[in-house]
């Protein structure tokens, strides 16, 4: 299972809100980017996350998940 996919997927997104930010001249249109944008983001963040998990427990079960604590 390679990470390289998402990865890939998060910066597109990223890449696609980012310049439709520049070009786009309608106000809904900039926001509709800048959403994708923080999608992009989120999907990077919750795969670190998830990496994070499986390192520390060597599963990804949700009930092993739950006893992670500061």
């Amino acid at each position: 299972m390679s990470i390289l996919p998402y990865l890939v997927l998060s910066a597109l997104l990223f890449t696609v809100g980012t310049i439709g930010v520049i070009v786009k001249k309608n106000i809904i249109a900039i926001f509709l980017c800048i959403e994708l944008m923080l999608n992009g983001a989120n999907l990077a963040v919750g795969l670190a996350i998830t990496i994070a998990i499986y390192r520390n427990r060597n599963t990804l079960s949700v009930d092993d998940a739950d006893i992670m604590k500061w």
